[in-house]
């Protein structure tokens, strides 16, 4: 029922002009996503990262994302424990 749900809603906010089909595969890839995570930790923070990111797409659209994903990468690779990079 809650796929039906979210196909109908996305098909009516599409044909209503409020979103594009690209923010609708984002968020539904980015939910099927959150769900292959083994670690509850590790699935939290994808939860956490991922809003901003849906965000950063439906304001800018492709290169949106490629910002948002970009800048994710930057910040993990700067990452440090204990003086040692990840």
């Amino acid at each position: 029922m809650g796929i039906v749900g979210g196909i109908v809603i996305g098909q009516a906010a599409v044909e209503a002009g409020l979103t594009s089909n690209i923010l609708i595969i984002v968020v539904a890839m980015s939910a099927l996503a959150s769900f292959t995570t083994p670690d509850y930790l590790m699935g939290t923070t994808i939860r956490i990262v991922r809003f901003p990111l849906i965000l950063l797409s439906g304001f800018f659209g492709l290169v949106g994302l490629m910002f948002g994903l970009c800048f994710l990468v930057i910040h993990l690779v700067r990452l440090t424990s204990m003086g040692r990079p990840f």
